[in-house]
């Protein structure tokens, strides 16, 4: 649960400094995303703010990410 709660701490972060990010998350308050990166999955809710929380219940989408495209997507 530590990596999970780091991740969205630091997405929540940048969310944080980008109101308009926020304002097109927010209709998908609920709605839970689960980040596959091929070990480990990651599952996230949208909460009514447009930030992200930890989720429990079953995904609406699933995202899979290799691992070797993880740098270009950070530095994008």
């Amino acid at each position: 649960m530590l990596p999970e709660r780091s991740l969205i701490s630091v997405i929540n972060h940048l969310l944080s400094r980008q109101p308009s990010l926020r304002d097109k998350l927010r209709p998908h308050a609920g709605k839970v995303a689960c980040l596959d990166v091929s070990l480990t999955q990651f599952k996230l809710s949208v909460a009514t703010d447009g930030l992200l929380q930890p989720a429990v219940s079953e995904p609406n989408v699933t995202i899979a990410i290799q691992p070797a495209n993880i740098p270009r997507i950070l530095s994008d």
